[in-house]
């Protein structure tokens, strides 16, 4: 691997806030000490004195024993998604960031944080371990993907659902290792180009969000003690609306953005389900997940628009808690919010839509969804899918044409629901 202090200097981050240029040789180090600081006289002698801010000061500790990360690649390109040119622009709206600083650090433990300082400047750590836990998870999910171009299959999965669930288990058994100080065999699966590539967009997206949401608190809570239960939100909230704002990735790709922030969230979270503890002073996941999503709701258009394109982020989210609860032996997990029922109706309306077949398993599939969810979220999952899939609901024109094919398909989908269920669904 490359030098890291030369894979370090990404536009997007710079100034103050870069990547650390680590392992520097000593004498550099000395130099650029001697030149942070002024003269100040003690008794009849000139002494230096520091200037730096306790950020710059705590990050110079943590470098003189820095190693090369193993992800600085992928943090390159993650922090690359991001416009430049934006990210300026943000850093003059929040002042304070031009006060941070940012390192990532040679570490297994899955973890990365924010010191607040009392003279305003922020010190933020990512460690390998979360870097390299995205990774694996992105990748088993990865691997579980079915490309299709239109109705036609263009690229199988390289695993069967079975398998994609094995290398989850593996990813979630690898972080509690890293919590116990171990080191990880490498995780490496094969898949296809077309999942390669939806997979590293995705990790690019997960690490993008996981440090954005460190930036968050820098941008917004001051040095002191922490109250995590509305500091973690707030810093949520504050991330994702800064990823869709910033991102530079072409419009279609909004999707990917949500999926980063669901899975950084998601490995955040894990550590309730790992560890079989309930974090008291933290918010529970599902508000976490509920603020992104109205966050998204505001960016991704209309809101049949929203469901439409978020369809795959919603199943992979999907998948992973009931993967989570798998640990817990307390599985079938159905869906718990309105918005992922409602998307994983309009992702089956989709498939229809295709020209695919409608098989007893989807039937089955809004059924089990149906008898386990409360009944409250399923009034208003029937009241969303009758708003966005009616006439009512003003439409840009090219979503019309999107609506007519949904709408046309929605009773071949009810006719496989049991009777009882049909009114669940707005039927």
């Amino acid at each position: 691997m490359r030098h890291y202090a030369q894979q370090a200097t990404v536009e997007a981050l710079v100034s103050s806030t870069n990547i650390a240029a680590a392992e520097e040789c000593p004498g550099v180090q000395r130099r650029k000490h001697r030149a942070e600081c002024s003269l100040s006289r003690v008794g009849d002698r000139m002494t230096p004195e520091d200037t730096r801010s306790e950020a710059q000061k705590a990050k110079q500790d943590d470098l003189e024993g820095h190693k090369s990360p193993i992800a600085s690649e992928w943090v390159k390109e993650a922090v690359g998604l991001m416009s430049a040119a934006k990210w300026a622009a943000h850093k003059i709206k929040y002042p304070k960031l031009s006060k941070t600083e940012f390192l990532l650090v040679k570490e297994q433990k899955p973890s990365a944080g924010a010191v607040l300082y009392a003279d305003g400047s922020s010190y933020i750590k990512i460690n390998d371990g979360i870097i390299l836990f995205l990774h694996e998870i992105t990748q088993a999910l990865g691997s579980g993907i079915n490309s299709y171009d239109g109705t036609r299959l263009i690229e199988a999965a390289a695993n069967a659902p079975a398998e994609v669930d094995k290398c989850l288990r593996q990813a979630y058994e690898n972080y509690q290792e890293r919590l116990d100080w171990q080191e990880i065999a490498p995780f490496s699966l094969k898949l296809g180009p077309k999942a390669t590539q939806i997979a590293a967009s995705n990790t690019a997206a997960a690490i993008l969000f996981t440090i954005l949401h460190e930036y968050g608190h820098a941008a917004l809570h001051k040095a002191g003690p922490r109250e995590p239960k509305t500091e973690e939100p707030e810093a949520d909230r504050w991330a994702a609306e800064t990823l869709f704002e910033l991102f530079a990735a072409p419009a279609a790709q909004e999707n990917s953005a949500l999926s980063g922030a669901f899975l950084s969230i998601r490995a955040q979270a894990a550590r309730e389900r790992i560890l079989k503890i309930v974090l008291k002073r933290y918010p529970k996941s599902e508000v976490r997940f509920a603020n992104v999503i109205n966050i998204a709701q505001g960016f991704l258009g209309s809101e049949l628009m929203f469901y439409v394109k978020t369809t795959q982020v919603f199943s992979t989210d999907c998948r992973l808690q009931s993967c989570e609860h798998a640990l817990d032996a307390d599985v079938p997990h159905p869906p718990s919010s309105v918005a992922q029922i409602v998307s994983g109706v309009v992702a089956r309306l989709i498939h229809i839509c295709q020209g695919n077949p409608i098989d007893e398993r989807m039937g089955n599939d809004l059924a089990f969804i149906a008898s386990k969810a409360q009944p409250e979220v399923l009034s208003e999952v029937a009241a969303t899918l009758r708003r966005v899939l009616s006439n009512a609901q003003v439409e840009d024109a090219a979503n019309i044409e999107t609506k007519r094919s949904l709408v046309a398909a929605y009773p071949k989908l009810l006719a496989v629901v049991p009777e009882e269920f049909r009114l669940s669904y707005g039927g």
